[in-house]
């Protein structure tokens, strides 16, 4: 019991002077969820989560259904550091997961160290305030109390790899291009590029985004891939997010960082790995 578990573990932590780490999480952009597929359908898609956490998570965790779309972990022997990184792992397993038709989902995390000196109102807040920064710096991310800056999701450069090719030549362009865009972001970013630096880099590749979705969808219509609709519908949503985070940065409402999080990692990367690889097997029929 989520009452009774708490204070227990608090005790625990002071009578044997070991750190205890919060870590609340919520999905990102439920309600969508079940505006377009339904409450039974949402009610599956927490149940997925849930269950994706518990096999990962260790023996003494504890996982707790928080309020709607929230859950509330519990991780005993654990200082900040560990906190954020199984908070990582579990974003990575939740975004990397095929959910209800293949639909993305995404989770929001905040993570926050038990100090003796707060009570356990104090812990809670904290980590919901960190939870607040991740969701409002792009989602689809962690943030740990102290930390005033989200973890960063894309921080190598990858390169292109053979087996992402799809057999169709303007599908394998159109994905390289983006590629290519996103990994000169990365090198500004890694080199320290200042805000005024990325926006233009971030409007191209947003452009380019946009153009390439159009010029995917035709193609799938061309060859009748059956599952061509809610594949635009996954185009829709990232381009309307997209469009919705690029007002924000013009507006300084966020960060351009997060803006460039989300295209690099979850509208190129993530997409055409997951996402796109599905209908590869449909165009090299042809």
């Amino acid at each position: 019991m989520l009452e009774t578990g708490i204070p227990s573990e608090m005790e625990r932590a002071v009578r044997y002077r070991t750190p205890l780490s919060l870590i609340l999480f919520d999905l990102d952009h439920f309600k969508r969820v079940n505006d377009d597929l339904g409450h039974e359908a949402g009610d599956a898609v927490l149940k997925r989560a849930a269950a994706i956490a518990r096999n990962l998570i260790r023996e003494p965790d504890s996982l707790y259904r928080w309020g709607g779309e929230e859950f509330l972990l519990m991780a005993p022997h654990t200082a900040l550091a560990g906190g954020v990184a199984l908070a990582e792992k579990l974003r990575q397993a939740i975004a990397s997961d095929s959910f209800i038709g293949g639909r993305p989902v995404t989770a929001s995390f905040g993570v926050a160290e038990w100090r003796l000196q707060d009570s356990r109102e104090e812990w809670f807040k904290q980590a919901d305030q960190a939870l607040y920064r991740a969701k409002n710096s792009g989602r689809d991310r962690v943030v740990s109390f102290g930390n005033e800056d989200a973890m960063p999701m894309a921080t190598v450069k990858l390169e292109w790899r053979r087996e992402w090719e799809s057999g169709n030549r303007l599908v394998d362009d159109g994905h390289r291009r983006l590629w290519e865009l996103s990994n000169e972001l990365l090198d500004l970013s890694l080199s320290k590029g200042t805000a005024e630096e990325i926006k233009p880099h971030l409007d191209a590749l947003l452009a380019h985004v946009v153009q390439h979705f159009k010029e995917e969808e035709n193609i799938l219509a061309e060859v009748d891939y059956p599952e061509l609709k809610a594949h635009a519908r996954l185009h829709e949503d990232l381009a309307r997010e997209a469009q919705e985070m690029k007002s924000e940065v013009e507006r300084g409402e966020i960060n351009p960082m997060a803006f460039f999080d989300f295209l690099v990692s979850r509208v190129v990367f993530g997409h055409i790995l997951h996402a796109d690889l599905l209908f590869f097997p449909c165009l090299r029929r042809r």
